[in-house]
């Protein structure tokens, strides 16, 4: 059950989420600037916008930190894990947790087993995560509290075609760490704005107020995003597998290097109160069993990473 924080815990409550979200929004400017449309058309002040969950990832079968640093995050804030599922055949172990209060976003921490990926994939992720345990503690959370990495070691390019070759949170993830990977804002509060009535007779009203009560869905949201010239995902709008939730999403603006991100945004209409057990993928991640061919790349691209 969801409790009330008290006013010095809802601060940095709220700190903490702005924080990971602000990192997000910096490196993708494709989502940014989905959000403003939304913020400007859908609402009558930004802070009436609202996010649905943050996403993170984490390396796991393997002696390391794992997914706990980011889950202590959260948990010493009030969150509380509510259920854990298997995603990818078993790659990945997902867990969710609760926020202390509507006004915050539920939390999805993935949490990839490396293991299952591969002995190829433990020996390039081994040596970073062995640094991270050479660092310390204290090094890992202030990683996680930041949205860094928790090694020190700067991923190699042959490592980052590796674990992109098997999957691309892989690579992701040991580039951006405990960043967050995906950010959902939430289409419940949005309302839809209607015609003033200002305008002469077959003229078009250009002032709009915002009617209480006037729920906005995902397609309003998708209405506002393609007439701002937004790219979408096709399909643009996505229902869970088990109809909890549907979401609208936007491409970012390009394919980027790992050490960026080209993600556009995500908007998610909930029809419960609840994280969805198994979600939809987009690029299923499947372990590679056949030998992997060299790559004459020099720089590994993705568009891939825009699951929440």
């Amino acid at each position: 059950m969801a409790f009330m924080l008290g006013m010095a815990a809802q601060v940095r409550a709220r700190e903490t989420v702005d924080g990971y979200v602000e990192t997000y929004m910096r490196r993708n400017p494709a989502a940014r600037k989905a959000l403003e449309a939304v913020v400007m058309q859908l609402t009558e002040r930004s802070d009436h916008l609202r996010f649905d969950h943050l996403g993170f990832v984490a390396f796991g079968g393997m002696d390391g930190p794992g997914y706990k640093p980011i889950a202590d995050v959260f948990t010493g804030l009030g969150w509380q894990e509510r259920d854990t599922f298997e995603l990818e055949n078993g790659l990945v172990t997902a867990r969710w947790y609760q926020p202390p209060s509507v006004d915050f976003p539920m939390v999805v921490v993935r949490e990839l087993r490396v293991d299952r990926f591969g002995e190829e994939c433990v020996e390039v992720c081994e040596k970073y995560v062995d640094d991270a345990n050479d660092a310390g503690e204290e090094t890992t959370r202030a990683a996680a509290l930041t949205g860094g990495t928790p090694w020190r070691i700067e991923p190699g390019e042959d490592d980052l075609e590796v674990l992109g070759y098997y999957s691309p949170l892989l690579a992701w993830h040991l580039t951006h760490g405990y960043a967050a990977h995906a950010v959902a804002a939430s289409v419940s509060g949005l309302t839809k704005s209607r015609s003033s009535g200002l305008a002469k007779s077959g003229e078009r009203a250009e002032t709009h107020w915002h009617v209480a009560g006037a729920n906005a869905t995902v397609e309003d949201v998708r209405a506002v995003l393609e007439r701002h010239g937004a790219r979408m995902e096709d399909p643009a709008v996505v229902m869970s597998s088990d109809g909890s939730m549907r979401r609208v999403s936007t491409r970012g603006d390009e394919e980027r290097p790992w050490g960026q991100s080209g993600w556009g945004g995500v908007h998610s209409e909930r029809r419960s109160g609840s994280m969805a057990t198994r979600t939809t993928s987009r690029e299923p991640m499947a372990t590679r069993t056949t030998s992997r061919e060299p790559m004459r790349r020099k720089t590994m691209t993705t568009g891939t990473l825009r699951d929440g």
